[in-house]
Order: structure tokens, then C-alpha cells, then sequence
């Protein structure tokens, strides 16, 4: 009985994409408003800092004159670093950051989209409905469903890289010409697996990660974004390694960096394909 071939499918992974991150949202990392640590207007904002953990960066403030009522309307946030060095008589409301509300996040933001966002607030709201729900913090982005998401979407372009390879350079013997002298070993390890028995589909779903990304750059030889490609192969095999291996994040704060360069690699490949395309049509 011959192998079954498989082959990559555009709207069958682009629909598993879609629906892996719609179901990935501010929802699953938010910390709900039953759980915040909240203050009143009327406490002073010195001593709300005392009393609540150095770790917390900001705390909500509620129009209530009880901090735990958990109905109460949040009126917005009270920053650590806003509230006035040994002023005792400044209260909460009269430092609070009332644009943390109007700037607040839908419950339903898929995850991606929210980070690509982030400008570096230490704090942010989830609403539903106008009503605020919960609240994000850098600490969330080292959450379980965020790294899915990431990992969703670097199989994509790992998809995307193996589809470009292939229209580049439909001959294996090209890549083995190609090849970084480091990486031959990896690349022949790779083609024999295709041509194993149990091998199913092209070779190049039998190479490593390492050697797609090096194949990579040279899908952009000539090209103006060649040492731009270059540059990112060695960030996302990093990005990716750690995601795979749930290694904590160097830095959470460089995550929108990396998922603004993870999309605009995506964005180059597609494009790459596209013109290579029409030049062999």
C-alpha cells in the first residue's frame, strides 16, 4: 500500500488558525473583578500603597465606601508610581487614572491582537457590556493561553516558510547546495526520514526548524527584505524554542515586539509566495 500524501492546505490551516485563536481571548488570562484588590475615592493614596503588595503596580478605585464591595463601580486606577511622596492628604481620586476606563479592552480581544497592541500600560481593563469585568497585567502574558496562541501562530509561519521552500526551491539538491556547512547534518538527518517508509508528503516536512529558517533567507536573495529575514530568523528560533519548551519569558514586555515581527515575517512570506507565483505562472 503506497503513503498517503499529505500536503499543506491554505483554508484547512488557515480555518484551524482562526478558530485555535478566536476561542483565545482576554477572557482566559484576565484576573475577574470578584478577585481585585480594589481602594475607595476617599482613601489616601499613600496609604492605599501601604497596604497593599509592592507587587501590584496599580489598584482599581471603587465609588464605594467599602474597598471590598465587588459590585461597586470602578471609576479607574490608582498607579504606584502617580501617587505623591509623602503626601498623606491626597486621596485616591484625586491622582486616579480615569482613562484606564475608556481605554478598557472587550472581554472577547483575541490574544494576539491585544499583545501586537500593548504600549506598555502596567495595568488594563476588561469590560463587557461597559461594565468592567477584569484586569490584565504583564504578569497574564506568561500564561498558558497566551503561549498557545503564540505557538498557534508560529506553526503557521513555520507552514508558511515550508510552502515558500517549496516554491523556491522544489529540488531537494538545491537545498542541500544551499545549506549552511553547520547544518548539513540536520538537513541529510531530515531528507532520509522523508524518504523513509513511514514518510508521508513532501521532504520538507521531514526538516527541522533550523534548517527551514535557514533555507529561508535565501527565498529572499535578492530581495530588499533579505537582511531583515535574516536578522529575525535567529529571534523567532529563540521565540519559538522557548514557547515550545515553556521556558519563562526573557522579558514579557519584548512580547509585542516579537508578535509585531512574528506577523510581519508572515506578511513577507505570503508576499514572497504570491510573486513567485505569478512569475511562474
Amino acid at each position: 500500500m503506497s503513503a498517503t500524501m499529505v500536503e499543506f492546505s491554505d483554508e484547512r490551516h488557515l480555518n484551524d488558525l482562526k478558530n485555535v485563536q478566536a476561542q483565545l481571548t482576554l477572557s482566559n488570562i484576565m484576573t475577574p473583578r470578584h478577585e481585585f484588590i480594589c481602594c475607595t475615592a476617599n482613601e489616601p493614596a499613600q496609604s492605599v500603597m501601604e497596604r497593599v503588595p509592592t507587587v501590584f503596580d496599580a489598584v482599581p478605585v471603587i465609588d464605594s465606601a467599602n474597598a471590598a464591595d465587588t459590585s461597586a463601580p470602578i471609576i479607574g486606577l490608582l498607579h504606584r508610581e502617580k501617587v505623591p511622596f509623602r503626601n498623606k492628604t491626597i486621596r485616591a481620586s484625586d491622582c486616579l487614572d480615569g482613562s484606564a476606563i475608556t481605554q478598557a479592552h472587550p472581554s472577547n480581544r483575541n490574544l494576539l491582537v491585544y499583545i501586537h497592541g500593548l504600549t506598555g500600560h502596567p495595568v488594563e481593563f476588561v469590560q463587557e457590556e461597559g461594565q468592567v469585568v477584569g484586569l490584565v497585567t504583564p504578569y497574564d502574558l506568561e500564561r498558558l493561553p497566551v503561549r498557545t496562541a503564540l505557538f498557534a501562530q508560529i506553526i503557521d509561519v513555520e507552514r508558511l516558510i515550508g510552502d515558500l521552500i517549496r516554491e523556491s526551491f522544489p529540488d531537494t539538491d538545491e537545498w542541500e547546495r544551499l545549506i549552511s556547512p553547520n547544518l548539513r547534518d540536520e538537513l541529510q538527518k531530515g531528507l532520509a526520514r522523508a524518504r523513509g517508509a513511514e514518510s508521508s508528503g513532501h521532504a520538507i516536512l521531514s526538516v527541522g526548524f533550523g534548517v527551514k529558517l535557514d533555507l529561508l533567507t535565501h527565498c529572499f536573495d535578492g530581495t530588499q527584505h533579505r537582511s531583515w529575514v535574516i536578522q529575525e530568523r535567529h529571534e523567532i528560533r529563540i521565540f519559538r524554542n522557548n514557547i515550545a519548551h515553556g521556558a519563562p519569558f526573557p522579558d514579557v514586555m519584548q512580547l509585542p515586539e516579537q508578535v509585531r515581527n512574528l506577523i510581519r515575517l508572515r506578511t513577507l512570506i505570503s508576499n514572497r509566495i504570491a510573486e513567485l507565483r505569478d512569475q511562474h505562472s
